[in-house]
């Protein structure tokens, strides 16, 4: 019981000492031609249709799951396991998404993309400010 309180006081401590770590946070300088800055508004039109076509591609994924689901319940009815098993097919989980959901963006990564267009192909910088907790 001692031990299991000291591991608790432990992971408490822990807990909050990375709380209490540096935070970091990043600055988008747009480049400073009139070409970069329409060049950063493509990026972001791109950007957006990326996280439209994220969504969609997410929202179709969860409908096919949820149709799998419904036609494994239909042919497993009446069935045993074993014979469902045998007979049915199981609804499949190899999403793109993973069961990270759309958040996850496993298969699109618009964010990393807007960055490189960002700074490769405009001439923008990003900069990578690390805050200390005072």
């Amino acid at each position: 019981m001692n031990r299991h309180l000291n591991l608790s006081g432990a992971a408490l401590a822990l807990a909050l000492l990375t709380g209490c770590g540096p935070s970091v946070r990043y600055q988008y300088v747009m480049p400073p031609s009139e070409a970069g800055r329409t060049c950063v508004a493509q990026c972001r039109t791109q950007q957006s249709q990326c996280e439209s076509l994220a969504r969609l591609e997410w929202q179709n994924e969860n409908r096919l799951r949820e149709a799998e689901r419904r036609s494994y319940h239909y042919c497993s009815q009446g069935k045993s396991k074993k014979q469902a098993r045998k007979e049915c097919l199981a609804p499949g989980y190899s999403s793109a998404f993973g069961y990270g959901g759309y958040n996850s963006f496993s298969a699109f990564n618009c964010s990393s993309d807007y960055d490189r267009c960002f700074t490769d192909i405009c001439g923008g910088t990003i900069r990578r400010i690390v805050e200390r907790p005072q």
